[in-house]
C-alpha cells in the first residue's frame, strides 16, 4: 500500500498533476459527505480513470492498473444511490442521487353502517291432533257418527178432563192423546206435564202406541193397562181456569199441547 500511494504521487508530482490530485481529493471528500448524508454504504468500488470498476463487490474482476495514470476513487454504492460519471479529464465526479420518500396518502377511515337487526316473526305451533290408541290384536275403532234425530211422531192431544166445579170428584181428571201417524210410536221415556203452579210431571213407562190408537193418563193411582197409564197422584194436576197440558218426547221435544182457559165444562177439547 505504501508503495501504491508513494507511485501515486510521483506520478502525480513527476507529470505536474497538482490541479487533478486536487480535484480527485475534492471530488473524494464529496462522495465520502455524500455517503455520510444519505445512507451507509453496503459496497466499496475502487473506479479508474478508464471507468472500469475494482476493488471489493465490483461486478467484474479487472488486473490493477499498472501505469502512473491510473487512479482509483473510492465509490459509495447502495443506500441513497451514488453514481459515478467521467468527465472530459477522465475524473469521476460522484454525483449523490437521493431517493425521494412517498408519503403515503391518508386513508379515509369508513364509517361503519349500522345493520338493521330483522325482528323475528313468531312461529305459529299447531295444536297435534291426538292419535286414537290401537287395541292390542285389533283396528282403530272409527270415529262414532252423530246419529240424526228421528222425525217427531204424529201424537196429538184428544181431550182433558178437569175438576171444573167443586162437587166434581178430581180423582177422575185424565188426558187422553191419540196416535195419527201410520206406524207405532215408542213413548218410553216421554213426559206429560202441565204449566199451572204446582208443577206435575208424568214419566211414561215401557209404552208403546199403535196407528189410530188412544192412551188415557189417569191422574189417580192404578194399574197399567194397554189403554190406560197412571200417574199416582192423590192431588189436581189441570187447574180450573187456565193451564196447558205439553207432551215431549224422548229427547225433550214438544210433540203435543192443549191449552185452555175459564172452560164452561169439565171436558176440554183440544183438537
Amino acid at each position: 500500500m505504501r508503495k501504491l500511494m508513494a507511485r501515486f504521487w510521483n506520478g502525480i508530482l513527476g507529470r505536474r498533476f497538482v490541479p487533478v490530485a486536487l480535484a480527485v481529493i475534492f471530488t473524494l471528500c464529496v462522495a465520502l459527505t455524500l455517503g455520510m448524508a444519505y445512507g451507509q454504504p453496503t459496497s466499496a468500488l475502487w473506479v479508474g480513470m478508464d471507468g472500469v470498476e475494482r476493488g471489493v463487490g465490483a461486478p467484474v474482476a479487472q488486473a490493477p492498473c499498472t501505469g502512473s495514470d491510473c487512479i482509483y476513487l473510492p465509490v459509495i454504492s447502495g443506500g441513497s444511490g451514488v453514481q459515478a460519471s467521467p468527465t472530459a479529464t477522465g475524473v469521476f465526479e460522484i454525483t449523490a442521487t437521493r431517493t425521494p420518500t412517498r408519503t403515503p396518502a391518508p386513508q379515509q377511515s369508513k364509517t361503519p353502517t349500522s345493520t338493521r337487526t330483522p325482528t323475528s316473526t313468531p312461529t305459529r305451533t299447531s295444536t297435534p291432533t291426538p292419535t286414537p290408541t290401537v287395541p292390542p290384536g285389533g283396528s282403530i275403532p272409527p270415529t262414532p257418527t252423530p246419529t240424526p234425530l228421528p222425525p217427531l211422531a204424529n201424537v196429538q192431544f184428544e181431550s182433558l178432563y178437569i175438576d171444573a166445579k167443586p162437587a166434581a170428584d178430581w180423582t177422575y181428571e185424565y188426558a187422553i192423546m191419540k196416535n195419527r201417524g201410520s206406524t207405532p210410536v215408542t213413548m218410553t221415556g216421554w213426559t206429560l206435564r202441565n204449566s199451572s203452579h204446582p208443577e206435575q210431571k208424568f214419566s211414561f213407562p215401557a209404552f208403546e202406541l199403535q196407528p189410530g190408537a188412544t192412551v188415557k193418563v189417569w191422574v189417580q193411582p192404578g194399574t197399567n193397562t194397554a189403554t190406560d197409564l197412571y200417574w199416582g197422584l192423590m192431588v189436581e194436576v189441570w187447574n180450573d181456569i187456565e193451564d196447558t197440558a205439553v207432551l215431549r218426547d224422548q229427547f225433550g221435544r214438544i210433540v203435543a199441547q192443549c191449552d185452555y182457559k175459564n172452560p164452561p165444562e169439565r171436558i176440554v177439547y183440544c183438537s
